[in-house]
């Protein structure tokens, strides 16, 4: 999945977006250059926050993956192959994949504008 991110400036887009769906402090981010090392601090990030959600409001985690749009049935097959403590794991690194193909998504439709002149006659 890091390597999907070709930049530090890529890991930083998709950081920020998840950041404000997750509420996740982005403290000292934006000033590493690496792809890697940029990476891994926001996944450890995400990580905790993830954590503090499934220990204090999982309510608040449930609702925060539907708005991500993270597959629930893909989350829950994942889960089930892991062991209960890397259960935060899991779960970050299903919102950063679905960040990731959103993304993908999103740049695949939007290369160039879009041409809305048209003939109606």
């Amino acid at each position: 999945m890091e390597n999907e991110l070709k930049s530090a400036e890529e890991v930083q887009h998709i950081a920020g977006l998840i950041a404000e769906e997750f509420e996740v402090n982005m403290t000292g981010l934006k000033e590493i250059a690496e792809r890697e090392s940029a990476y891994q601090l926001f996944r450890e990030k995400l990580k905790e926050r993830v954590q503090e959600l499934i220990d204090h409001d999982f309510g608040q985690l449930v609702w925060r993956l539907y708005r991500a749009d993270v597959d629930e049935s893909k989350l829950r097959d994942e889960l089930d192959q892991h062991a209960p403590d890397m259960a935060a794991d899991v779960i970050c690194d299903m919102i950063i994949a679905r960040e990731i193909k959103k993304l993908a998504t999103r740049n695949s439709f939007g290369a160039g504008s879009p041409d809305w002149s048209f003939d109606l006659n």
